[in-house]
């Protein structure tokens, strides 16, 4: 641990800009679903096996604050019972 105060501010303020921005992120997305959807960023549809994938549908991008254009995929065949 450095005992410099700038240093362990700038790295807490880079750490909470990194969080903000994840937070941010999903409460755009979360926010843009209607019930009974999951709607995911691009990041989280890469990641995804292909069958998985293939499950999803490409969504209109959402604006996120400080982001801009998050490009968005869509799950929305839930059964009517849930």
């Amino acid at each position: 641990m450095f005992n410099c105060s700038h240093y362990d501010l700038s790295v807490e303020l880079i750490w909470a800009h990194a969080i903000g921005d994840a937070i941010n992120m999903a409460a755009r997305l979360s926010s843009s679903a209607d019930p009974g959807q999951i709607v995911v960023s691009n990041l989280v549809h890469r990641d995804l096996c292909g069958d998985m994938q293939k499950m999803l549908q490409e969504a209109r991008p959402v604006e996120a604050k400080n982001v801009g254009k998050i490009k968005a995929w869509v799950y929305d065949h839930f059964p009517e019972s849930i």
